[in-house]
């Protein structure tokens, strides 16, 4: 039996892609046979929703030095065991890669975006010190570097990074049972659909400078997400300024039904980030047959090849642009547009299909440790 030991900073359903992209990954992880897979984080006052009849065990932990490597020494004490990180910089993560050092045990970071030039900028001089202290040293030693997307292998690459050392694979995306039910009942409109944290790096006012230019006929702009620093009173200033009030709407996060429901409604979504690693929320709304307008800060360039959307430069022009091509459509056109996703998202994003090229990766990185008793794929 292999024990996968995955850590993440959180399992806070406000956090973000990996909050649900890696218990999904865990959840088909945990079905293969030959694997025992456990997933650390710390407690958060609104945690996604972790039933007891999950197939992989969650370890509620401080975070502290003491706490982690009190744990691996307990899930790793006994055969073949492999440490996966999901993200970088966390304390954490560091202590869990000493010791992983120390006792053989291989080690798989998934970069989750925090190699890319914005982030680097974001806290710049304390990233800098970790990074000379501690980090690059981590990342040199590791088994594995996992990218989403062949943006983010450049952004690992330009840190100094060889190919041999990263794995290239898109997040699961995990999707609701009632999905064919969902989508059959649900009434699409004409409206163009915000869903993720209200923050700087989501490009959001350049969105509302082309909403005003081009004012779209007939279709309506919703921000829902939580707020981040305040940036959310800030963006409701510019939508009074410009007379957008009634055309722009904001809610407050969502999850669950309702988020889905959202996503199945929308005559489409936008991702605006300036940076952006994957972007889950986009293989959400393509798993729902939704289009999806995504800026060229994110790795979504497929989009056009496949014709299920628009991959947009995220400026004010180009956002125009975007919104007269929207405008022009028939809703008829736009539902044919999302049925390509959704056949682009199945072949692409399932979680089953990600979890078996995960395993065949853990696999190959214990070579000879590998159970005899449980046969590769």
């Amino acid at each position: 039996m292999i024990r996968l030991l995955h850590f993440l900073t959180d399992l806070d359903r406000h956090s973000g892609g990996p909050s649900v992209s890696v218990p999904a990954l865990c959840r088909s992880l945990g079905t293969l046979p030959g694997f025992s897979v456990h997933l650390a984080a710390r407690p958060t006052p609104s945690p996604v929703p972790i039933g007891k009849e999950e197939p992989f065990i969650v370890h509620w932990t401080d975070g502290s030095r003491t706490s982690t490597r009190r744990l691996i020494r307990e899930l790793a004490s006994d055969g073949a065991a492999i440490l996966h990180c999901h993200g970088i910089w966390d304390p954490m993560y560091h202590a869990a890669a000493r010791l992983a050092r120390r006792k053989d045990i291989p080690m798989v970071y998934s970069i989750r975006g925090m190699l890319e030039p914005w982030a680097l900028r974001h806290k710049r001089w304390k990233k800098r010190l970790g990074w000379m202290a501690y980090q690059r040293a981590d990342l040199t030693r590791a088994a594995l570097l996992h990218a989403t997307s062949e943006a983010e292998v450049d952004s690992i690459r330009r840190c100094g990074f060889d190919d041999s050392q990263i794995l290239t694979l898109p997040n699961a995306v995990p999707l609701p049972p009632d999905l064919a039910h969902l989508t059959a009942i649900t009434q699409r409109t004409r409206t163009l659909l915000f869903l993720g944290r209200i923050h700087p790096v989501k490009g959001i006012p350049p969105l509302l400078e082309a909403w005003a230019a081009a004012a779209p006929a007939g279709w309506t702009l919703q921000l829902t997400g939580p707020d981040c620093d305040g940036h959310r009173a800030g963006l409701e200033t510019v939508v009074r300024r410009a007379g957008l009030t009634g055309r722009v709407r904001f809610t407050g996060s969502v999850d669950g039904e309702e988020k889905w429901r959202l996503l199945a409604e929308a005559g489409c979504l936008v991702l605006t980030s300036y940076s952006e690693n994957f972007g889950m929320v986009a293989a959400e709304a393509l798993a729902v047959g939704t289009p999806v307008a995504a800026s060229t800060g994110t790795p979504w360039q497929r989009l056009e090849d496949e014709d299920a959307g628009w991959w947009v430069p995220p400026t004010r022009d180009g956002w125009v642009a975007f919104l007269e091509d929207l405008s022009s459509r028939s809703m008829k056109s736009l539902e044919a547009m999302g049925e390509r996703g959704r056949a682009f998202a199945a072949r692409e994003f399932s979680s089953p299909s990600i979890a078996l090229r995960f395993a065949g990766a853990y696999r190959s990185l214990l070579g000879d440790r590998f159970p005899p008793s449980s046969p590769p794929e």
